[in-house]
Formats: C-alpha cells, sequence, structure tokens
C-alpha cells in the first residue's frame, strides 16, 4: 500500500503505541509484528475502511477494530476481547466504543470545533423488525443462513443493507433495536 492508505497509517500508529503486539487488517490479513510486548501488551484486527465499496455512492463508511489482550488473533472470541470501536463517518462523525468492564456501548459526537461530546449509551438491543443480514452470498452455501433470512423476510421484517458493516451495525445500536 501507498504511504497514505489507511491501512500503512493504521499500522504506523499501532506501532507508535508501543502496547500492540499484533495487528491484522482486511486488506492484510496476516499478523504483523507491531513491536509491543506480549505481556501486557494487545493484538488488534480492524478494518480501516469498512465500506470502501460505497464510498462513490456517497454512502456513510467506517473504521472498525477489535482489540484482544497478548498474542493471538485466532482461537479468540469477541468476548475475549478488551475493547472494540467503531468510527463513523457519514453526515455526522461519530465513534462508539465497548469496553469489556464497562456495559454496552459509548458514542461520542464530533462537534464542528473540534470536541468530542458524549451524547448516547446503548446498554439493550431489542430485536424490533428491523434487519441487517451480512454476506447474503453464503445463503446458497448455507441452507440454515438461508432459512433464517428467508424467515426474517416471511415474518415481514425490514431489510437494512447498505454494503458496510459499519453503517449497519451502528443503526441498529443507534436506534435500539434490530438484528
Amino acid at each position: 500500500p501507498s504511504t497514505c492508505s489507511p491501512t500503512s497509517s493504521s499500522s504506523r500508529a499501532l506501532e507508535y503505541s508501543h502496547v500492540c503486539k499484533y495487528a491484522c487488517s482486511e486488506e492484510v490479513p496476516e499478523l504483523q509484528d507491531m513491536g509491543g510486548p506480549v505481556e501486557g501488551g494487545f493484538s488488534v484486527a480492524f478494518d480501516p475502511l469498512d465500506g470502501s465499496s460505497i464510498v462513490d455512492t456517497n454512502f456513510t463508511v467506517g473504521t472498525i477494530f477489535g482489540v484482544w489482550p497478548g498474542d493471538k488473533l485466532t482461537g479468540v472470541t469477541g468476548g475475549d476481547q478488551v475493547a472494540a470501536a467503531m468510527g463513523i463517518y457519514g453526515p455526522r462523525t461519530t465513534f462508539v466504543v465497548a469496553l469489556k468492564d464497562c456495559p454496552g456501548t459509548h458514542e461520542f459526537l464530533l462537534l464542528d470545533e473540534g470536541k468530542w461530546q458524549h451524547v448516547k449509551d446503548t446498554t439493550t438491543i431489542g430485536e424490533g423488525k428491523m434487519f441487517s443480514p451480512g454476506n447474503l452470498r453464503a445463503t446458497f452455501d448455507n441452507p440454515d443462513y438461508d432459512k433464517l433470512v428467508n424467515y426474517y423476510v416471511k415474518e415481514k421484517y425490514t431489510l437494512r443493507y447498505t454494503g458496510g458493516m459499519v453503517p449497519d451495525v451502528n443503526q441498529i445500536i443507534v436506534k435500539e433495536k434490530g438484528i
């Protein structure tokens, strides 16, 4: 990647943090050694520009990352994370963060003067009648997934799918309902 790409600037920031042991991204899925410690350090998986295929349509896009303790990014679960966050770039620029020992998600809004304002905590997500399935092509290979998607359609759930995971997940968090 060029020196101005989101992946290289994200990787440099993780390297300069001195606490990141390994990182990998959607663009570079192999573990990259960031030089941080194993003991007391963290490993990060991220997508620096989720929704890059919808930039030309002017849809909301974002950045998403998960942080795990130590030097492992395989064989770990979401429950093992110590932090996860999304930056959402649309009509508003927001940042949603979840921390292991702080229940729920916490949304911050970037104000015109460059300061961040806490605007919302979300501690529960109700089912609602909105669904945002990812990778619908997988319905051809996974009969159970096909059955699930068809169930939501048959039950008249509203489909919300932008082509970007960050905007779809953000909508569910902000609206506090959906699947």
